[in-house]
């Protein structure tokens, strides 16, 4: 079934439901547009809301424990040593571009997650996303892309410099610059190149709120006009991009693959560890560093954490780690001891944590790759776990300079398409996939309808597809 001869796709990561769909709605004229001619609500994230894997998830159809990432950074084996940021090598499903490109439609990316290095490159252009090193990399599909985006934009800024940025100033600056980049790139795309699918996510208003936070309450602060006016600027770049646009004959999409979460401490997880007796250190460092420039003493440590938004905590399990101390038999028993422990520790606020604490195999249809033996997000996203080691206690007040925000689990989803009876709908990031194939008239593969969307789906969610979201 098909409704729409074209479809946009306009990604704002950090966008938040309660202040895009609520609170600062009246000064979004735009994003409230769309939602008055369509869908519009809230969208549940993947577990846990984190970039990069929630774009993939999005565009695959697939949860982490399928795609193999579980954070920022991922173990690549059982060392100790081997973490980084997963990249577009990474990704081994196919993704929207790839079921469009085989049905002979035409793609815009700028800036989606997971697309750098670009790999089979779908029918149309790419502008590569933040994981690309440098704009002296090939970040553009094709390569002489580069130097028309550099025509258009002067030096395109792939994220926030953080080593250059000493205020909120400079981070705000930073940030609108990129926001304004990926809009205007997206926007000279459409005029000058054939598309059936345009997607574009910017990241400024993400990195923006991570490191000057967002509202805690309804009581308005400094900070908060900062961050209004980078809505704003979003809407009016929406606003640009959709000019000229036959809205009867293309469908738009806005979307966050998660939203904004006020963090109020930092839980030093390995800190933590530390004290309980889990974690071992031949000496304590001088200043807080990350745990895997410490002195780690392996032969007595039974567990450690990489931190982030959420924790991905490891065993030291014998035959598996090089120099593992847990027995393999004894694994499960300890990881539910690990568990126990961690679902008690109080909040100072509440005196009650909503801590949540899971293994892969619980939470995902797979857990590929070198899965943490848990994973773990502490007051429901409200506390950072930082990773450090050489704090001065296992629970600290927030850091901006650590993180003043992060993702929040639930994200935006307007859809304003041909046909589509207008009303509020709560769904799944997993039902994005299958929708716009529908819409397009894209045959929707087997697994994506039934294995994830119809499982996952929030609250009997009828209309296009086994998993669709669009109620006609």
């Amino acid at each position: 079934m098909r409704t729409a001869e074209k479809l946009i796709i306009i990604g704002i990561d950090g966008l938040e439901p309660s202040l895009a769909l609520e609170r600062w709605s009246a000064d979004l004229p735009n994003i409230r547009g769309l939602a008055r001619r369509g869908l519009s609500g809230r969208v549940t994230s993947t577990t846990p809301p984190l970039n990069p894997a929630s774009w993939s998830c999005l565009t695959s159809g697939k949860d982490p424990g399928a795609l193999g990432i579980y954070g920022v950074r991922c173990r690549r084996d059982w060392s100790y040593e081997e973490l980084d940021a997963p990249t577009n090598l990474d990704i081994r499903q196919p993704r929207l571009w790839n079921h469009l490109s085989r049905a002979g439609k035409e793609t815009l990316l700028v800036g989606v997650p997971q697309t750098f290095p670009v790999l089979r490159a779908p029918l149309g252009a790419v502008v590569a996303c933040s994981a690309a090193p440098s704009v002296e990399a090939p970040y553009t599909y094709p390569e002489e892309l580069a130097e028309e985006v550099a025509k258009l934009v002067g030096e395109y800024r792939l994220d926030v410099e953080l080593a250059a940025a000493h205020s909120a100033d400079e981070i705000c600056s930073q940030a609108g610059e990129i926001t304004r980049q990926r809009f205007a790139v997206a926007r000279h795309l459409m005029r000058t190149r054939s598309w059936d699918v345009s997607c574009v996510v910017d990241i400024g208003l993400d990195r923006l709120g991570r490191h000057i936070g967002v509202p805690a309450d309804v009581a308005p602060a400094a900070d908060d006009v900062t961050l209004h006016d980078h809505y704003v600027l979003i809407d009016e770049q929406i606003g640009e991009m959709l000019e000229g646009v036959d809205l009867e004959r293309t469908a738009v999409m806005v979307v966050s693959v998660y939203g904004a979460r006020h963090v109020t401490r930092r839980f030093c997880v390995n800190q933590w560890l530390l004290e309980q007796g889990f974690l071992k250190l031949r000496s304590t460092p001088a200043r807080p560093q990350p745990l895997m420039l410490a002195d780690v003493d392996w032969q007595h440590t039974q567990a450690w954490c990489e931190g982030g938004y959420h924790g991905q905590l490891f065993v030291n399990m014998a035959g598996r780690e090089p120099r593992g101390q847990i027995p393999a038999d004894h694994l499960d028993g300890f990881v539910e001891e690990l568990c126990a422990r961690l679902m008690e520790i109080p909040s100072p606020e509440s005196g009650e944590g909503a801590h949540r604490a899971d293994t892969p195999s619980r939470l995902y249809e797979a857990a590929n790759g070198v899965p943490p033996d848990l994973l773990l997000q502490m007051d429901g996203l409200r506390w950072y776990c930082d990773g450090r080691v050489g704090q001065e206690g296992w629970l600290l007040e927030s850091d901006r300079e650590v993180a003043a925000s992060g993702p929040g689990s639930d994200g935006v989803l307007v859809l304003a398409c041909p046909g589509v009876r207008p009303g509020r709908r709560e769904t799944s990031l997993y039902d994005v996939l299958p929708t716009v194939l529908e819409l397009l008239g894209v045959p929707v593969p087997r697994w994506v309808a039934w294995s994830v969307v119809a499982e996952r789906c929030t609250g009997g969610i009828n209309g296009v597809g086994q998993g669709g979201m669009v109620s006609r």
